[in-house]
């Protein structure tokens, strides 16, 4: 179901009952003519096709088989396409209640639109500081601080991405060493 546009589309990735990958395309109103496993193995990702988006799409709400069961619901005006779900599993299986901790890394959402509103990390305050300040020192025409807080703002811009595509569980600043036919690993 789509709040206001008619012509959206979403694309639906999960496994059958077989375990096989199955990857469809449902049109607003349409129904899916694939079966999907029950549980989370089944519908894994489902995402708006960018262009069936008019400007009229508002909030895109994909649900089970039953019409009830909301799998999932995409904002669309404000930029979301689709939602990462991770699952964490514990293995072996607990035999007793008991809390455990899980980090995780939030991404950045994809600016798409002017205005969009984008929560920066507060290690990254200043990279809206040195993009502010190049755009006035260009206005001031005061040209010899514009590479100064150009080159601020890049490197900013590329920690903030590197900071977004972390993978939780991986070391970061290792780096592999030959050495006499052996293999040294260090951090960096």
């Amino acid at each position: 179901t789509d709040a206001a546009a008619t012509a959206v589309e979403v694309r639906i990735h999960g496994k059958d009952g077989n375990g096989n990958e199955v990857i469809e395309d449902v049109a607003h109103g349409g129904a899916s003519t694939a079966t999907f496993a029950a549980g989370p193995e089944g519908v894994r990702r489902v995402h708006i096709i960018d262009n069936t988006v008019t400007a009229a799409t508002t909030t895109v709400t994909v649900t089970g088989g039953d019409g009830t069961t909301t799998i999932e619901t995409l904002r669309a005006d404000l930029g979301e396409r689709s939602h990462e779900h991770l699952r964490t599993e514990l293995s072996p299986a607990p035999t007793a209640t008991a809390d455990h901790l899980v980090r995780y890394y939030r991404r950045v959402r994809e600016v798409r639109n002017d205005n969009d509103m984008v929560e920066l990390p507060y290690e990254f305050e200043n990279l809206l500081i040195d993009g502010i300040a190049r755009r006035l020192a260009l206005f001031q025409l005061e040209m010899e601080k514009v590479p100064y807080f150009e080159q601020r703002f890049q490197r900013g811009v590329r920690e903030l991405r590197r900071f977004q595509n972390k993978q939780p569980g991986r070391f970061q600043g290792m780096k592999q060493l030959a050495s006499y036919g052996t293999e040294l690993l260090y951090r960096g």
